[in-house]
């Protein structure tokens, strides 16, 4: 009977306590999509910047070259706007229609303008944009990387040498 005391009583406590609550999922940092490895190699990306403040990014998209083929979400001549973190938030047609991305997928036009003044009303402001060109670091010299690997190895001769006593 004392056992069946103690049984109930841990099932009492099991029922009455609060039901775990899951943990919450860990947000995930989106990557980065700035190299041109990670993007359509036909589009060339530009910093947006107003009052020298980094504000986005803007995707050009380009002619593709005869004989090349690019799987593309977007027709040449088009731009993509992009927020800090690469995210799309809208984006330019070739004739100018400058639309913002909604809730629910869907976009909203916030009319025809040339470049500068649809970045300019689709940022609220009234200060001049400036575009900068992305331009990834040049990847390091084979030569380069080999010696400065080397470098970084002790000598063997000095190594033994000092391990032993010997001058």
């Amino acid at each position: 009977m004392k056992g069946f005391g103690f049984a109930l009583l841990l099932g009492l406590l099991a029922c009455s306590s609060e039901p775990e609550k899951e943990p919450a999922p860990a947000k995930v940092e989106p990557p980065l999509r700035a190299q041109p490895w990670e993007r359509d190699p036909y589009t060339r990306t530009s910093e947006v910047l107003i009052d020298g403040a980094l504000v986005g990014y803007l995707v050009e998209y380009q002619a593709i070259p005869a004989g090349a083929s690019a799987d593309r979400a977007f027709p040449t001549g088009t731009y993509r706007i992009q927020d800090l973190r690469f995210e799309d938030v809208g984006y330019v047609t070739k004739n100018g229609d400058v639309r913002r991305f909604v809730k629910g997928g869907a976009s909203e036009s916030l009319g025809n303008w040339r470049l500068e003044e649809g970045l300019r009303r689709f940022y609220g402001s009234s200060s001049r944009t400036v575009l900068r060109e992305l331009v990834p670091a040049p990847p390091k010299p084979l030569a380069a990387a080999k010696d400065a690997g080397e470098a970084e190895k002790p000598e063997e001769g000095k190594d033994a040498a000092a391990g032993t006593g010997k001058k």
